[in-house]
């Protein structure tokens, strides 16, 4: 057997007794796909050289082994499987595996041929490989060459290896599995315990499914549930005990209701919320949809109340409608009953929810601050020095000054006369340090203007000083970019799958498999910066080479063919290529790359 060695081998020629004089074909077994024989040697004093070659040749039409193996073995040592095999009505699997039993020795040099190619290509896991055993390795490649009709498959065996022996995948896979977990926690209420609860060779497996068939993360979240029950018994348990103790939903009726069907109602109402728990809604569906009733014998938080609570704080308050909906309904009945037996108002409760619940308001922070940074010229490292809750506090006091409305101006102002924050002279970041931003960044990556546009300045302006503090270039930042921003460039990335599936005949399947969104738009810029312009056949090579995307045929299109793009990516981040460092260096001599580096010093100077 030799790797990546593409021929045909019928599965057993059937030794005619007329070829071989002196040889008995032993009856094949029953069971077998097609009549396998073995060849029986006659007990001689002599060993016949007919006798042997028959047995080579069933062998190497049956079995993988090659006719170099079976000159490494002895005669008498075939002839004596032979004879076994007929006594024990075996056949050629089972005569070879007893050549990889009794002669490891033979087989080592395409062991470490098998090794070699399912860490280097298929990326598993070296150590973890190496729990297997040469001999169940063997065997398992024996039976994979036997299901693709005697020819070599190693991306079954790799899928067979993490599947059956439980081999993991390499550092690459296990970046694609925290890019899942990180879409799971973010698009579902699935917690970071809940995840490490569940395999990751599972999550690969939800992904790699949903990437074939079509889906989302809800629809991997439902597998979860469902293939995973007890991971999720606490979080059934808190949701069942809050809607009986605090929505007053009838303890019997609630439990009619199955686990799976309430945590996917509960998912539902999660998503509708913005991503948050909504419990009253929750209830209220669940009365609607699944008949479940409700106990009148105590109040509930969603009365009338509530909702006096809510107007008042909406009213009194910059607080939003989201927001008041993202803190618990049984929270802001805490603080109600707090003010009324010890006093204060609504700036009270707000300053209350502002400590608690500080994830709450974390947009409207990164509002304030990036306006006061971009609009009001304050100094981003000074301005930092106020607490999140001063500025939330200071922004309510200016909020009430002015009529219940924004006063930037005036909050700059104070925060330069009582925290003793600091101004920038310069322009702002809106005008020519954005500008020059967007010039280098065009001029040095595959950036389009619409790109630059869709993506926040105080990004921009964020990886620059990154940038600064830590070195890069243009590459360094348009990589954080497709990091962050992966929504921006789908349109590209639906292109460039289309191109290379419909005009350079790479598989779909295996391109979606093997290369993430960022893994190809990074070597589409690496290919890029090699030829100064848009090179897709150059880079249909390299997915090929470095990454084993296989190829439907070897014939490229007219430039004339249409061309559809797929619609559902993979998942998962960037990974180290030999590209990569060619691109670091490349990246050294583009004349804009230069520009933005001097722009960079020449910033820090002043």
């Amino acid at each position: 057997m030799k790797i990546n060695t593409k021929f045909n081998k019928k599965l057993l020629a059937i030794l005619s007794l007329a070829a071989l004089a002196n040889v008995a074909p032993l009856a094949p077994n029953d069971g077998l796909a097609s009549n396998l024989a073995l060849v029986e040697a006659q007990a001689s004093s002599e060993t016949n050289a007919s006798d042997i070659e028959a047995i080579k040749q069933s062998m190497i039409e049956a079995t993988p082994i090659t006719e170099d193996q079976f000159g490494q073995i002895s005669e008498d040592a075939w002839l004596a499987y032979v004879e076994q095999g007929n006594n024990q009505g075996g056949d050629p699997s089972a005569v070879y595996d007893w050549a990889i039993e009794d002669y490891p020795e033979v087989f080592e040099p395409e062991v470490t041929n098998f090794r070699t190619a399912m860490v280097e290509n298929y990326n598993l896991d070296e150590e973890s490989l190496n729990t297997v055993s040469d001999r169940d390795l063997l065997w398992l490649e024996y039976q994979i060459w036997m299901a693709a009709g005697g020819q070599e498959d190693l991306p079954a065996l790799a899928d067979a290896l993490v599947e059956e022996h439980g081999v993991e995948y390499g550092q690459d896979d296990n970046e694609r599995v925290e890019a899942l977990k990180e879409t799971m926690l973010a698009s579902t209420p699935l917690t970071d315990d809940q995840f490490e609860a569940i395999p990751a060779q599972d999550w690969l497996a939800y992904a790699d499914e949903v990437n074939e068939g079509g889906g989302d993360p809800s629809t991997v979240y439902n597998w979860a549930v469902e293939d995973y029950p007890e991971v999720f018994e606490d979080t059934i348990a808190y949701i069942r005990g809050t809607l009986v103790s605090d929505y007053n939903l009838n303890e019997e009726s609630l439990n009619t209701v199955s686990d799976i069907d309430l945590l996917w109602l509960e998912y539902s109402v999660w998503v509708d919320a913005g991503n948050t728990e909504d419990f009253e809604t929750l209830a209220q569906r669940l009365i609607d949809e699944h008949d479940v009733t409700q106990d009148d014998d105590e109040e509930s938080p969603g009365d009338e109340r509530l909702e006096a609570i809510k107007q008042s704080m909406i009213d009194a308050t910059p607080l939003t409608d989201d927001q008041f909906e993202a803190i618990p309904a049984t929270s802001w009945l805490e603080y109600s009953d707090r003010v009324n037996e010890g006093g204060g108002d609504p700036s009270t409760v707000y300053n209350w929810a502002v400590e608690d619940y500080p994830e709450v308001f974390e947009d409207t922070i990164a509002y304030i601050r990036g306006t006061l940074v971009s609009d009001y010229n304050l100094n981003e490292e000074s301005l930092n020095s106020v607490s999140d809750i001063d500025l939330l506090w200071l922004e309510y006091s200016v909020w009430v000054e002015a009529g219940n409305t924004e006063d930037f101006e005036t909050l700059a102002q104070r925060l330069i006369e009582e925290h003793d924050v600091i101004q920038d002279d310069e322009e702002t970041p809106g005008e020519t340090e954005l500008e020059r931003i967007r010039t280098v960044m065009i001029e040095s990556t595959p950036i389009t203007p619409d790109q630059f546009e869709a993506i926040p300045a105080t990004t921009w302006i964020s990886y620059t000083e990154q940038i600064n503090e830590e070195g890069g270039d243009p590459s360094t930042a348009y990589n954080w970019a497709l990091r962050d921003y992966p929504e921006v460039f789908e349109d590209m990335i639906a292109y460039i799958r289309g191109e290379l599936i419909n005009r350079y005949n790479l598989e779909e399947a295996s391109l979606n498999e093997r290369v993430s969104d960022q893994e190809l738009l990074w070597e589409e810029y690496t290919v890029w910066l090699q030829n100064g312009e848009e090179n897709l056949e150059a880079l249909s090579q390299v997915l090929v080479q470095e990454y084993g995307v296989r190829t439907t045929s070897t014939q490229v299109p007219d430039e004339d063919e249409e061309n559809t793009a797929p619609t559902l990516p993979n998942t998962g981040e960037t990974r180290t290529s030999y590209s990569t460092y060619i691109m670091i260096a490349i990246v050294g001599l583009v004349g804009a790359a230069l520009l933005l580096r001097d722009y960079f010093v020449n910033n820090k100077e002043a």
